[in-house]
């Protein structure tokens, strides 16, 4: 019977291990930057993404305050929003329909994308921020908006008539 519990014991320990081995491997290789936060707003964790992105090592954002990655003047706002939060967690879109801009360790301020998930462990609440960096995107779409801007302003100032025709069947 000792034989068949330590058998047993064996078998829970090697799951465990398979799948903290997984988590590890997700998170380091998520295609998002990934900065997991504890309940008093220090970063616990961040994978290779996040370092890329804020040009941080995970050791120099490790035990640092999130706000660390958010621009100065938004600091005690951001303080608010975490703190209302983590009394009502859920799993939603940071901001929605707000420009979210961080801050990275050369001074760059990219245009992000935050969803927040809370994760309670056994002892503890944690926050999850799953991070992508939309700054190209915003670009591109604040240049097509300026180019249908000015295509408008030309039609509608052309001193001639303007005839547009779309091909078709007729």
């Amino acid at each position: 019977q000792l034989a068949a519990t330590n058998a047993g014991l064996r078998q829970e320990v090697a799951e465990r291990q398979r799948a903290e081995e997984l988590f590890r491997v997700l998170f380091a290789d998520a295609p998002s930057a990934v900065v997991i936060v504890d309940a008093d707003g220090l970063i616990l964790m961040a994978n290779a993404q996040a370092e890329i992105l804020f040009g941080y090592t995970v050791q120099e954002l490790h035990g640092q305050p999130v706000e660390m990655l958010i621009p100065v003047d938004l600091h005690e706002r951001h303080r608010r929003y975490r703190r209302a939060y983590m009394a009502a967690p859920n799993r939603r879109p940071m901001a929605a329909g707000q420009v979210l801009s961080g801050v990275c360790k050369d001074g760059s301020r990219p245009i992000l994308e935050i969803s927040l998930s809370p994760a309670q462990l056994s002892d503890r609440q944690l926050f999850i921020a799953s991070i992508q960096d939309i700054t190209q995107r915003r670009q591109l779409e604040q240049a097509r908006s300026e180019a249908q801007q000015r295509f408008q302003d030309l039609v509608m100032n052309v001193p001639v008539g303007v005839y547009r025709n779309t091909p078709g069947p007729e």
